[in-house]
């Protein structure tokens, strides 16, 4: 018997919302199945007329011990009230991993800047 376990399955819904989705078969390691890589395309707000493929959303698990990132996902995740389909779950998450993205990023600055002025006190 040969079961075939290399597939990605997802239901109606699911493709509606990455109609652009692409799988990759990556090479196998020790094992007669091979690692999947599920790409997801997704427009950007700010360039509807083309789509751009982004890296997945990573949450640092560093943020939970700051205060201002519970507020940041408490605030965002309140915007546009509740989520009953997949579509409107999808869109609170990207909001709030771009809202989480760019609080990182400028704390990374702020961070760096002290370092930097540390350093050249020294």
């Amino acid at each position: 018997m040969y079961i075939n376990t290399n597939k990605v399955y997802g239901n109606s819904e699911w493709f509606d919302l990455f109609p652009e989705a692409k799988v990759t078969h990556l090479e196998r390691v020790n094992s007669d199945h091979c690692h999947l890589l599920l790409q997801c395309l997704y427009r950007n707000r700010g360039n509807e007329s083309g789509a751009k493929w982004h890296s997945r959303f990573h949450f640092e698990s560093a943020w939970a011990e700051e205060e201002r990132c519970s507020e940041i996902v408490t605030e965002t995740w309140g915007e546009g009230g509740s989520s009953t389909t997949a579509r409107e779950l999808n869109l609170k998450m990207a909001k709030c991993g771009v809202a989480l993205q760019r609080w990182n990023k400028v704390k990374k600055k702020v961070l760096n800047m002290r370092l930097n002025a540390y350093l050249q006190k020294k």
